[in-house]
């Protein structure tokens, strides 16, 4: 009984979402509100405390609405200016076999905008480009969609992780004898290695749906020949992405990764390497073009990129160990400690760390009055912005004050464990040590319903670490299964689906495109299953 009313608060929101449309910030409010009053009625936790952990929430979630801003402000300037245009007219210049234009802008674009921005964009940027060059409006936007998944695991400078792990830190710090950055180094490690080890193949995926859905011959011959490169292409960016992640930090496998990645792929493709002969067309394709595309009229391919460029080296720079920019800013924190009043609940937050103010705020800044972008477009880009984050920022403090508050009412008057405890116990007995094939479908079912992966691990990553504990499996294995199903769960995620349907075109399909992208999210989640048991028999030396 007391597991069903612990897990009822997250059930509203996921009911409020998908039974009744409500929008995923209030949602979540209503689930903090349910929460609050279990924790106070049943858990006989006491008022102040409930309204500490509340309040501590809303401070914890503001470092992740800072990143958001900043990220999407940069995005709508670099648009206004022409950017984001420049940039798509370029890929045309490429190659006229349309296989390379899908992956070079789902696969590798798409990428590099999820760790530029990230929350929702790199698809419904994509995926109008890939209709600008002449792909049919379903194929550009399920190959969007099944793209945006292994890059969104890090995401915009480590968001979705750098929370994951935020929501689960207090539990590590309670493990005797582990160090909490070892273990965040492990962790991070893991995540970029499973997802290496599939992701290398969803560019096959690709285009091995959109040959058998959209090409002449219906068959997937045209795919298998096309194999080599594809993986070739899944190389490119899984491997940097994987060794970031594991020698760097988790803030620049998504975006570092992509840059990386796309100079390989465009390198490979120049050079003809593993690309066949054969220009593969769609039925009724325009004729090839093979002139180069005009440039956007007001801004360069090097001005379009320059922004990003930048700012991915800045963060190489302040992220590297062996720099004193990074130790700098991580003796100068802002230390938070009684927050409401209560005794030991504090927070410590490392302004200079945040990419949201340093270096995205800045960025944007820097191009308004580089481009001269005047006073009342200035304000138009803000206001745009605005409206963007607003309901991504709501659902974030709803969240991350709901998961305060469940997993520390074991401070109560009851003598009961906390919510997320009871919880775990209770997923451990049903699954004991099978868990790990479920532990990613529970983080990809987060991510369908919230539209986030961020949103997914700050909803259920403390709930996976806890049934680990309980099961007696590695919380880092687990933990890594978390965030990297609420990766893949994007790949179906409602939001994303409205929007790319909506900028494509193809709105009324929405059903459809679910369905496409369901069985390789399916299939993408049982792969990071088996590589969860495969590890499990090699030995390793977990950390926890």
């Amino acid at each position: 009984m007391y597991a069903i009313l612990a897990i009822l608060p997250i059930a509203l929101a996921l009911v409020l979402m998908t039974a009744f449309r409500v929008k995923s910030g209030a949602s979540l409010l209503c689930a903090w509100l349910a929460g609050s009053l279990i924790a106070l009625s049943m858990w006989k936790m006491d008022l102040p405390h409930v309204l500490a952990f509340s309040l501590s929430g809303l401070i914890r979630s503001f470092d992740v609405m800072l990143i958001i801003f900043g990220a999407i402000l940069l995005l709508n300037t670099l648009t206004k200016i022409g950017a984001i245009d420049a940039i798509g007219q370029g890929f045309s210049k490429i190659s006229g076999d349309r296989r390379i234009q899908i992956l070079i802008i789902g696969w590798m674009f798409g990428a590099f905008i999820e760790g530029a921005a990230g929350f929702g964009t790199p698809a419904a940027l994509a995926a109008p480009l890939m209709v600008g060059l002449g792909v049919p409006p379903f194929a550009a936007a399920m190959a969007s969609l099944i793209a945006n998944s292994t890059p969104v695991c890090f995401g915009v400078v480590g968001v979705p992780s750098m929370t994951g792990f935020a929501a689960i830190l207090p539990g590590v710090q309670a493990l005797p004898g582990v160090s909490p950055a070892a273990y965040a180094t492990q962790l991070y490690g893991t995540v970029g290695l499973m997802n290496m080890c599939v992701g290398i193949f969803i560019p096959f995926i690709i285009i091995l749906l959109v040959v058998y859905h959209f090409g002449e011959k219906k068959s997937f011959r045209d795919a298998l020949t096309f194999f080599p490169f594809c993986v070739y292409a899944g190389a490119c960016f899984s491997l940097p992405y994987y060794l970031i992640a594991r020698y760097i930090g988790p803030e620049l496998p998504t975006l570092l990764g992509s840059i990386i990645g796309f100079i390989l792929l465009v390198g490979g493709v120049r050079a003809g390497f593993l690309v066949p002969a054969a220009v593969w067309r769609f039925p009724g394709d325009a004729p090839l073009q093979i002139s180069p595309a005009e440039e956007h009229r007001d801004i360069s391919l090097i001005q379009a990129w320059s922004p990003y460029a930048l700012i991915a080296l800045f963060l190489v720079a302040t992220r590297m160990p062996w720099l004193p920019f990074k130790g700098w800013i991580d003796s100068n924190p802002l230390v938070i400690r009684n927050i409401g009043g209560i005794a030991g609940v504090e927070y410590s937050w490392k302004i200079g760390n945040n990419p949201g103010l340093f270096p995205f705020l800045i960025a944007a800044v820097l191009v308004m009055l580089l481009y001269r972008i005047k006073g009342r477009e200035v304000s138009s880009i803000v206001k745009r912005t605005f409206g963007q984050v607003t309901n991504a920022c709501i659902a974030l403090a709803g969240g991350v004050a709901l998961v305060q508050i469940m997993t520390n009412t074991q401070i109560n008057a009851s003598g009961m464990e906390s919510m997320t405890t009871i919880v775990a116990q209770s997923l451990g007995a049903a699954f004991g040590g099978a868990y790990p094939l479920i532990a990613p479908l529970v983080g990809a079912f987060g991510a369908f319903i919230a539209g986030s992966n961020t949103v997914s691990n700050v909803m259920f990553a403390r709930l996976q670490f806890d049934t680990a504990l309980y099961v007696g499996l590695p919380t880092v294995l687990i933990c890594a299964q978390q965030f990297i199903g609420g990766a893949v769960g994007s790949m179906i995620c409602v939001n994303s689906v409205v929007a790319v349907a909506a900028t494509t075109g193809a709105g009324g399909k929405e059903g459809q495109l679910i369905l496409s992208a369901a069985i390789p999210c399916l299939l993408y989640s049982l792969l990071i299953s088996a590589l969860a048991f495969l590890l499990l028999t090699m030995g390793i030396q977990w950390v926890a």
